[in-house]
């Protein structure tokens, strides 16, 4: 099932003007929890992010973005721990 895509879009929206997306995990993670900027849930980003990490499709394509697969995968990874360490 591609549910997780909508989710992983909406953060790859917010991460594809950013220069290095990791180094803005912290904030992002913040806004999450906190329930601004993104309409989905923790619990639901969580579920996403577990779902993109595993999956084999290309990330970079959920959007076009200049960001690669690779970069998207280490971010989410480390947004992944950041939420799961909350």
């Amino acid at each position: 099932m591609d549910d997780w895509k909508g989710v992983i879009a909406a953060i790859a929206f917010m991460l594809q003007y950013r220069e290095t997306p990791k180094n803005d995990v912290v904030m992002l993670a913040k806004a999450i929890r906190k329930g601004d900027a993104i309409v989905f849930s923790p619990e639901e980003i969580i579920e996403a992010l577990k779902e993109a990490i595993d999956s084999e499709d290309d990330l970079s394509d959920v959007i076009k973005q200049k960001h690669s697969d690779e970069v998207l995968r280490g971010t989410f990874s480390l947004l992944l721990k950041e939420l799961e360490a909350a």
